[in-house]
């Protein structure tokens, strides 16, 4: 009896022991989940309320610069007539839309102030010279204005590079909380996933956790791991029960309506975009882009039909020459007969010169486009 005695209270205390090991992995599981559940939903919420904020702030920027440029352009065709002088008001309000941005972005992100102070004098910059061009195309029509657009054009770049590297920044700030998020989860469902073998030995905890967890993540780990997945794929359809949606999965529902606004807004702004190459293809001088290795980047209609006109002349000095093949193709063959112009192209200054090919004389204006530090791109 006293060994039987022993014995079972041997296996009691065994029972026990177990019972407070377990109790003590679960309490560590359920500390560990809920730091990782914190974790996320501190990078969900710094994602929507500070990382897009800043973001969607930033195509503010981008869009706004594209606005001035294209109705500062329009002007340069429609020349101010009555109805259809519209274009200083609208980009005079783009302007202070773009002023308006950088003073929310400093609320957002003061770490940051030193990189919007500089946008404004160079966007100011830029805004001047288009508005003086406009001017120009309205005063004395395509010979007081086109004489503008290359400055235009160099200050439409250096005020495009700024917001465009600050854009790959903020980019990469969202890219870079998301994928903690998406890494929080896949630890958070590994996490979960051991600790239910626990919880089978102690079922009322495992019911007071598993609720907890639920109204924390507001859906089961796994179908939060699935519906970040199905964003990060670019799939941005809305679930039937989004509406409620609470936790976590309420912030990725946020997170993907954000997104899914943002890419409406990329979609408009690339229809703005086509509508600045084309009034650039409609302006009336010739225009021709080159890159750092001399190569046509881009040429207007008035230039391809100057070399379509001339392009039997042409040939008369360069055999193989086609107008309706210019694009990617170097820009030294044209330019043979010139070595001061073709040494200005190679090395990238400005020049100004009249260039003989064939039975035709050009007057050929070279002008580079430098970056904010001063490098010819």
């Amino acid at each position: 009896m006293e060994f039987g005695l022993i014995l079972a209270l041997s296996i009691k205390r065994k029972l026990q022991l177990s019972s407070v090991v377990v109790l003590t992995v679960v309490l560590i599981e359920t500390f560990l989940i809920a730091a990782s559940a914190r974790s996320i939903g501190e990078a969900s919420r710094d994602l929507v309320e500070h990382d897009m904020q800043i973001l969607n702030q930033a195509y503010s920027l981008k869009l706004n610069v594209i606005q001035v440029q294209q109705w500062l352009t329009d002007i340069s065709a429609t020349r101010g007539l009555d109805g259809l002088d519209d274009g200083f008001v609208v980009a005079e309000q783009n302007a202070q839309q773009f002023h308006d941005a950088l003073a929310r972005l400093i609320q957002l992100d003061p770490a940051r102030r030193e990189r919007y102070d500089a946008m404004a004098p160079r966007f100011d910059a830029y805004y001047a010279v288009g508005q003086k061009m406009a001017s120009a195309y309205i005063a004395s029509g395509p010979a007081g204005g086109n004489t503008m657009m290359g400055a235009f054009d160099t200050e439409a770049a250096a005020i495009a590079e700024l917001v465009d590297g600050f854009l790959e920044i903020a980019h990469a700030d969202v890219d870079h909380i998301s994928a903690k998020t998406l890494d929080g989860i896949a630890s958070l469902n590994s996490v979960a996933t051991i600790s239910s073998v626990l919880l089978i030995a102690a079922t009322l905890l495992s019911m007071w956790v598993g609720r907890s967890m639920l109204r924390y993540f507001g859906a089961e780990p796994e179908r939060l791991k699935a519906t970040a997945e199905r964003i990060a794929s670019g799939d941005l359809t809305a679930e039937k029960d989004e509406h409620g949606a609470a936790g976590i999965y309420a912030s990725l529902s946020e997170m993907r309506r954000h997104l899914q606004q943002r890419m409406s807004e990329i979609r408009q702004q690339a229809d703005e975009n086509g509508r600045i190459r084309t009034t650039l293809d409609n302006v009336t001088s010739p225009v021709m882009m080159l890159g750092k290795d001399g190569r046509v980047t881009y040429f207007n209609d008035a230039a391809r039909t100057l070399f379509r006109d001339y392009e039997s002349s042409i040939r008369t000095s360069i055999k193989h020459f086609s107008a309706s093949n210019l694009q990617d193709q170097p820009i030294a063959p044209l330019l043979a007969n010139s070595p001061a112009l073709q040494s200005a192209v190679t090395e990238l200054q400005s020049a100004r010169g009249e260039l003989r090919i064939g039975g035709c004389v050009l007057e050929v204006i070279s002008t580079p486009v430098r970056s904010l530090g001063g490098e010819p791109i």
